[in-house]
């Protein structure tokens, strides 16, 4: 029989104080209100305010938060802390009962209780102080974080990288704390594999469930009852025929449910489970991963929590950003060495959308010690880690950290001086051993001749984004796998900005919200700037405050769009790219698809129609023309027909079509002039006269005449300030809906209406050409949508 936990309604409060100071008394002034399971920065936000919450040391203080819990019966209690940051203790009526020093491992401790109330007292001690303890001098400096001391700490590095915009570090109990009679445990998962034999799905099942005779274990419609020996049960059941779980786009995603049933009729679900198989193929310095054995091409994000002031694990909050995520065509996401491993509600969410997962261990660019002791601690902690992750689909890749190889060897240290045990032999062993088959890679970057070359192994691309290359630099660069890429900074778009800045764009909190590299006397807000200049020829600077954060956002929709074209065309050599970075963790211009509040930015928008499923990709090939790229996901093979529309300079419009068959999980192509059947100089590539062509659309239409897909590209090049107004015309469509429609060609269309999110935006319309967007309100308080509440605009016009 499951238990009730006695912390699970608490009310706990939270003081400040002096390092080393006694615990506060409950009649102390300072006492405020706390979450559980939440952090001091999430507290001191709620009681005084974001502002005072970015500007708080949370390391220089002692964190105290304190409750009561009334216990019924006396008798032995278990206590469960899930997590807490970072070297903490907790008392019960003023005994010490647990303690730890990592935020990452979780602590149960036996206590026997008597009947009545209990005051629970946790303290988290500040890190200033262990900080500035003396330790052997690491090997290296890391450019993202200040102090070298943390590399000792089990801590995440989130409000501890001054180098990027400022977030909150974390200190309490940010995973739940709970306290069962202990007869009354809830039954718990112990180990799990789930594997493919002869097509059949295998299941082994360890869990502990307490003082029974016997159990059943069921695995969908599959159960074995079993002796229960000293509080474990131990089973194996075998699904035949077992469906396989695909990535979203590459097939279904069915998940079968784990449970065990110690009392008849009622079962305690342990997990939910899908049989795939999952491998990397490193052949050729390349990094592939094949799901199924099938090559997947891996499109996503870095990912970053969905609340960064208290980590909380708000299911709510999760669903909403792994929606828009599978919206965009998502097939993986990464969660970096820099920030947190994510809540089991995170993995079910990927695991029911078919989103693989990239997990870091949480080890970032500082030295990491070789002291056996921690290296003890570290292989602890990611066991645990990864026996929650047992069985589940979505986990892909298990990696040793962010830049921990790239930081010594950009700092030109030789190969011996940049061993690093814990990644090259620590934590394989620990993957080898929980989640055996998994691919490991030892670091982010990594595989190649140096870390820092962008062509083997797994890369962080900045070429085209943080270092200004050229565009045309992403064929030249051949990148095999990008973990991380682009960083480009966008503002959030003008509905949400004034909602997250009132102040607007340039203030304080603005620049605030800019990221930029520890040292340098640029930020990435002039990285976008460059591409502006470069793509779209206007400088955003000296066009206006509105139209100049338009342009920012068309040029990173633009670049993130051409870069990604080229990695999914037919022939590349590319099998992932993950942007740099899901959301941004604060209001501002930052790296994010998302803003700080959740909502898609221009360059989610634009990632979208490539990203998809099926899309159409066009690349310009230069003296060869513009090419069509068809890239189809889907297990079986598309015939279809592709229509193309080239708009000319005067606004008359060549149509034609040519037929082009896809194979399932595969891509083809046609040349764009092949399909008109005569030599078209779109791009201006041969420079003869005048460029003749404005825009060229290609769309993918199956044997029914339906378009499945389409992508426009304006020619023959960005530059649209000297179009003329396309006179864009806005419709009622039906219930939240409305059509928009281009007497000529518009460049950049974005559709807004205050309190709602539109479904697409940033698009390129033909003349005579319409768009149907749906606006779904925020949240409830945001009402119907009337159509003249409406507001459209594009770059040449409408709105401007």
């Amino acid at each position: 029989m499951t238990g009730t936990d006695l912390l699970a309604p608490a009310a706990w409060r939270l003081a400040r104080c002096e390092p080393g100071a006694p615990a506060p008394t409950p009649d102390d002034a300072g006492w405020i209100p706390a979450a559980v399971p939440g952090t001091a920065a999430l507290a001191w936000a709620a009681a005084y305010g974001d502002a005072a919450a970015r500007e708080l040391d949370v390391d220089a203080w002692d964190w105290w938060f304190a409750t009561s819990v009334e216990v019924g019966a006396p008798g032995p209690h278990t206590l469960r802390l899930d997590g807490v940051a970072t070297q903490w203790s907790v008392s019960v009526d003023g005994d010490a009962v647990a303690e730890g020093t990592s935020m990452w491992q979780p602590v149960e401790a036996v206590l026997d209780l008597g009947a009545g109330a209990h005051d629970v007292v946790l303290r988290c001690a500040a890190l200033r102080p262990v900080l500035e303890g003396r330790r052997p001098r690491p090997r290296w400096r890391s450019r993202l974080v200040a102090e070298s001391g943390l590399r000792w700490v089990r801590t995440s590095l989130l409000g501890r990288m001054p180098a990027l915009a400022p977030t909150w570090a974390p200190a309490g109990p940010w995973r739940p704390m709970h306290l069962w009679a202990s007869r009354e445990l809830p039954p718990r998962l112990l180990d799990l594999t789930a594997r493919l034999e002869d097509g059949d799905g295998v299941v082994d099942v360890v869990a502990r469930v307490g003082d029974v005779a016997e159990a059943t274990v069921h695995a969908g419609a599959v159960s074995v009852t079993v002796p229960v020996v000293d509080g474990e049960v131990r089973a194996t059941l075998r699904l035949p025929a077992a469906p396989l779980w695909w990535p979203r786009g590459y097939g279904g995603q069915p998940l079968v449910d784990v449970a065990v049933e110690t009392v008849p009729g009622r079962r305690h679900l342990l997990r939910r489970i899908g049989f795939r198989t999952v491998s990397a193929d490193r052949s050729d310095g390349g990094f592939t991963l094949l799901v199924n054995d099938v090559p997947v091409f891996a499109r996503g994000a870095t990912w970053s929590p969905v609340d960064p002031v208290g980590l909380a694990d708000d299911e709510e909050l999760l669903r909403r950003d792994l929606d828009r995520a599978a919206a965009l065509g998502v097939t993986m996401l990464r969660v970096v060495g820099t920030h947190a491993y994510e809540s089991a509600a995170f993995f079910d969410l990927c695991d029911e959308r078919g989103i693989l997962v990239w997990q870091d261990a949480m080890l970032a660019t500082l030295d990491p010690p070789d002291d056996p002791e921690w290296l003890a601690v570290v292989a602890d902690e990611v066991g645990t880690v990864l026996h929650g992750l047992q069985g589940r689909p979505s986990l892909a890749v298990v990696c040793g950290g962010t830049e921990t190889l790239q930081q010594p060897t950009m700092m030109g240290l030789e190969r011996d001086r940049r061993a690093v045990p814990v990644i090259e032999a620590t934590l394989p062993t620990v993957v080898e051993a929980v989640v055996p088959g998994t691919p490991y890679v030892e670091s982010s970057p990594s595989g190649g001749d140096l870390p820092t070359h962008n062509g083997q192994g797994v890369a962080h691309w900045f070429g085209v984004g943080g270092y200004r290359r050229p565009l045309e630099d992403v064929r030249r660069a051949d990148v095999r796998f990008a973990s991380e890429c682009l960083a480009l900074a966008t503002p959030p778009e003008r509905a949400s900005l004034a909602r997250l800045l009132p102040d607007g764009a340039g203030g304080e909190a603005w620049l605030a919200g800019v990221p930029r590299d520890r040292g340098a006397d640029w930020d990435f807000l002039d990285v976008t700037d460059h591409y502006v200049r470069e793509v779209l020829g206007e400088d955003p600077a000296s066009a206006g405050d509105e139209r100049g954060l338009d342009l920012r956002r068309a040029a990173a929709a633009h670049v993130m769009s051409e870069v990604f074209s080229e990695w999914r065309r037919d022939g590349s050599r590319c099998a992932g790219g993950l942007v740099l970075e899901w959301r941004d963790r604060v209001p501002g211009p930052g790296w994010g698809l998302l803003d700080s509040a959740g909502r898609p930015k221009a360059t989610w928008y634009a990632l979208r129609r490539v990203l998809a499923p099926t899309a159409v990709l066009l690349t310009d090939e230069g003296l060869d023309g513009v090419r069509a790229h068809v890239r189809h996901d889907g297990p079986g093979p598309l015939q279809g027909v592709l229509r193309v529309s080239a708009l000319g300079r005067h606004g008359a419009l060549e149509v034609a079509e040519g037929e082009i068959a896809v194979p399932g999980h595969g891509a083809a192509s046609r040349t764009v002039d092949g399909v008109l059947g005569v030599f078209r100089d779109l791009t201006h590539a041969y420079r003869f006269g005048e460029p003749q062509y404005s825009a060229l659309r290609v769309s993918l239409h199956d044997v029914g005449g339906h378009e499945v897909a389409s992508a426009v590209r304006l020619l023959p090049d960005q530059r649209v300030r000297d179009l003329p107004d396309p006179g864009l015309v806005v419709e009622p469509a039906g219930e939240g809906r409305v059509r928009v429609r281009a007497e000529r060609l518009a460049a950049w269309v974005v559709v807004e209406a205050e309190g709602h999110v539109p479904d697409d935006a940033w698009f390129h319309l033909l003349p005579g050409e319409s768009r149907t967007v749906a606006l779904a309100p925020v949240d409830a308080s945001a009402g119907p949508m009337s159509v003249d509440a409406v507001t459209v605009r594009c770059l040449n016009g409408g709105g401007q």
